[in-house]
């Protein structure tokens, strides 16, 4: 008898029928995980939190099978409603709700939509991926040279190798361009 989350194998099949880049997903979840495994204790995050993160990390880009323009809507909606074996209805919300926050402007109202307890960890989970995201918009498998994480209830301090982000000067100003979108959530992202 062999024990297999059915959850693992629904992902998979998504995956291959809506044509997801798996490599492109699979750069977004390894580095959503690494964010995710320096936070864990200080958020207070539990391995289920981890499961909806890489499983919203590998299926961000499912909208495209409709769209580029506003994919992160288009694969929220797939999500929400889609035929998911193995996943309640609470994990499809959840994970739908990740991917529509990974880009462009924070829907932070979203999240109103989770039990209270929840909000906050969502919104959480939100900005490790959207960071993910950001650090893998080249979509390559380049090492994100991360070296110091501080992790606050709605803060993030990053620090990296000595003279990286001058040398990738578009993710620097991706980096203050979501620095600016997250503060206006209350969440204070500095690097």
């Amino acid at each position: 008898s062999r024990h297999e989350d059915v959850r693992e194998r629904t992902i998979e099949t998504l995956e291959r029928r809506f044509h997801i880049d798996p490599l492109q997903g699979r750069r977004v979840s390894d580095t959503a995980m690494r964010l995710f495994n320096e936070v864990e204790e200080s958020w207070g995050l539990s391995g289920e939190h981890g499961n909806w993160l890489e499983w919203s990390a590998r299926l961000h880009e499912i909208g495209r099978v409709i769209a580029h323009s506003q994919y992160h809507k288009h694969g929220a909606y797939m999500l929400e409603y889609a035929d998911m074996p193995g996943f309640s209805l609470q994990e499809q919300k959840r994970i739908a709700m990740l991917v529509r926050a990974h880009r462009r402007k924070f829907p932070a109202k979203i999240f109103l939509g989770c039990v209270k307890a929840e909000q906050a960890t969502m919104r959480q989970l939100a900005v490790l991926l959207r960071l993910a995201v950001l650090f893998h918009r080249k979509r390559d498998d380049r090492d994100i040279p991360i070296t110091d994480f501080v992790a606050g209830n709605d803060a993030l301090e990053l620090a990296f190798n000595a003279g990286w982000l001058e040398e990738n000067m578009l993710t620097e100003a991706e980096l203050v361009s979501e620095q600016e979108i997250l503060y206006k959530h209350g969440f204070t992202l500095s690097f």
